[in-house]
């Protein structure tokens, strides 16, 4: 049986993704890399919410981020 730390961090993956937003940028992101300003055409939100949203999915490590100059490239985290 799972320990209650097992399952505090089962329950803050399951909040991070019961958000319709965040599942709208990952789902974005599962065609394809892409900045916060593709994610925010593709999605229709804001660009501080996109932001915000990005920010919880990579602390959840569900996705990634690299620099292509000043700007921030995201993509989906794949399983190890």
């Amino acid at each position: 049986m799972a320990d209650d730390a097992q399952l505090e961090k089962v329950a803050e993956l399951f909040r991070a993704l019961s958000t319709v937003s965040r599942l709208r940028i990952l789902t974005s992101l599962a065609g394809g890399a892409g900045s916060v300003g593709s994610l925010v055409e593709a999605t229709a939100l804001s660009q501080p919410l996109v932001s915000q949203h990005l920010r919880v999915l990579r602390c959840m490590n569900l996705v990634t981020v690299s620099r292509s100059g000043r700007e921030a490239i995201y993509a989906p985290r794949r399983p190890a």
